[in-house]
């Protein structure tokens, strides 16, 4: 779910920063799915295959199931990891280095990573610009009441008079 969290992250270009964020999407996703998949949960499940097979039919079922999709959701991140990859490639051909090494100074080509690499859409301000706003300044309405004539309040007041 984190690794999701990640790339939708990155796609949705949050915060501008979706190269960061597709670099952390390929680290989390490659440790998660070699690491955490792999090496803690499949390893261990077929090296205890004995316990799943002299139970029941149904144990031995679940014990496929569940060792089919642990290897199709790796192969599902990893596939992710390289696309996200080409995508970097791309946009930033340098990005490995900036990553290791931070971004280049001087002479230098321009920084890749901490640019978006999505284009960003024109904000503009309308007519906004043109206006001030004052703060009371205009005629202003009470709350629960309609428009008032001037000269001290209607007929059909329902205030009570005391």
């Amino acid at each position: 779910i984190f690794a999701a969290i990640i790339g939708s992250i990155a796609l949705n270009n949050c915060c501008s920063c979706n190269a960061t964020s597709l670099g952390v999407f390929m680290l989390w996703s490659s440790v998660n799915a070699l690491f955490f998949n792999i090496v803690l949960s499949l390893l261990p499940n077929i090296l205890n295959v004995s316990d799943a097979y002299h139970e029941s039919e149904l144990s031995w079922n679940l014990y496929i199931i569940d060792n089919v999709l642990i290897v199709i959701v790796s192969a599902l991140q990893l596939f992710l990891v390289w696309i996200a990859n080409k995508i970097l490639s791309e946009g930033a051909p340098n990005w490995m280095n900036e990553v290791v090494y931070g971004p280049p100074s001087g002479a230098g080509g321009p920084v890749t990573l901490t640019q978006p690499l999505m284009p960003q859409p024109q904000q503009t301000m309308g007519n906004w610009s043109q206006q001030s706003f004052q703060a009371f300044s205009g005629t202003g309405q009470t709350l629960g009441s309609s428009v008032q004539p001037a000269s001290g309040g209607s007929k059909n007041s329902r205030l009570l008079a005391s």
